[in-house]
């Protein structure tokens, strides 16, 4: 494959989970930090980039409603309509880049997959992102752990792995649109995350340094959090 190449730039955002460890009634991603549910956050914050083309979320049929409130407050025209999910995130995935199958997309084109519940993703981070991609075929924000790691057994305690050779993988994960879907269409396995199916088909993947402010929210815990840096989040 060669790189260097000019496409669109298009964004996939996951949003059909349900979020139980957040122990709330209603999803987590339609929860409010301040005046906005999170989805709001984390659609504005990838509009915000100049860098994005086009962007489309993926929710649950259950979420239908939920999410329309949500999109009328969207004036950018360059989010799409919404997709549909399916019983696991590598299934909605799926869903989600199938639905680009009426747009004009090639080789030359870039999609980047997010988790709906990680808002503060910031310009930097999505610009750095597609700028990785002229030389890797995927790519991932990685952020170094600085806490020892222990082994628990039972009552006992053993040392853990070298830190060192450890990181926390985020979102969003970069890739070529059609190599992706390619992969997804061809996949008969679950997934965490993307990257996993671009390691399993030995893609050049890159990792670069993440955000820690760019958590998943979920738990309550999460939420506090959350409240601390929306207060001082532009």
């Amino acid at each position: 494959m060669s790189f260097n190449m000019v496409g669109k730039k298009l964004v996939l955002i996951v949003a059909g989970g349900n979020g139980n460890r957040m122990n709330t009634s209603i999803p987590k991603q339609y929860i409010r930090i301040g005046k906005k549910p999170i989805l709001l956050m984390t659609i504005e914050a990838f509009l915000k980039s100049s860098e994005v083309n086009y962007l489309r979320v993926v929710i649950s049929k259950s979420h239908i409603e939920m999410y329309r409130k949500i999109a009328s407050r969207v004036k950018d025209r360059r989010l799409l309509s919404f997709a549909l999910g399916g019983t696991s995130r590598t299934e909605s995935v799926s869903n989600g880049l199938k639905s680009f199958k009426n747009m004009a997309l090639n080789k030359t084109d870039k999609i980047l997959i997010h988790d709906a519940a990680r808002p503060f993703i910031t310009q930097d981070l999505i610009a750095r992102l597609f700028s990785e991609l002229e030389t890797a075929e995927a790519v991932f924000p990685k952020v170094p752990i600085s806490d020892a790691l222990w082994y628990k057994s039972k009552n006992s305690f053993s040392k853990g792995p070298t830190r060192d050779l450890l990181f926390r993988a985020q979102t969003p994960q970069g890739f070529y649109f059609e190599q992706i879907k390619k992969l997804y269409k061809d996949n008969k396995e679950t997934h965490l995350d993307d990257i996993s199916i671009a390691q399993s088909h030995k893609l050049k993947i890159s990792g670069i340094l993440g955000d820690p402010i760019n958590i998943k929210l979920t738990t309550p815990e999460d939420l506090t959090f959350a409240e601390k840096v929306s207060k001082i989040w532009i």
